[in-house]
């Protein structure tokens, strides 16, 4: 488990690379174009689409199975969640989630607006028990 020592420590070291690297001001937040720069840069483009495509998808599973096993310590084996911990396996999962949807040419954008008009249609008074055991689709 990580203390909030540590954290701290984490975060400033974090902030030091930031202003280090000159990637960005001290104020902004990394935008979407700018990750997807970032993340191209250590991206295996030597190996075939289909390399990467399968290596991205297991990738996937991988870190979304680290978050899941996190969760399940804490729920049932007594452990403590350690938010820092789980902020880097996300960053993993997000590190092979937009890998995977550039590869397959999707576009962030339009996944985000097709998802809120799924739970749109779906959940139109919003969610409740009732309307997701009737729902349609």
């Amino acid at each position: 488990m990580t203390t909030l020592r540590e954290a701290v420590a984490l975060f400033l070291e974090a902030k030091r690379l930031q202003q280090q690297n000159n990637t960005q001001k001290e104020t902004e937040k990394m935008d979407e174009k700018q990750y997807m720069e970032e993340i191209k840069r250590t991206m295996n483009y030597e190996i075939d689409l289909d390399q990467r495509l399968s290596m991205l998808a297991l990738g996937l599973a991988g870190e979304v199975g680290e978050i899941v096993d996190h969760i399940k310590k804490a729920v049932y084996h007594g452990h403590e969640i350690d938010h820092v911990e789980l902020g880097k396996e996300f960053g993993d999962v997000m590190w092979y989630f937009y890998n995977l949807m550039d590869d397959l040419g999707v576009d962030p954008d339009i996944v985000r607006f097709l998802n809120v008009e799924k739970l749109r249609r779906r959940y139109p008074e919003g969610f409740s028990e009732e309307a997701s055991q009737n729902r349609e689709e």
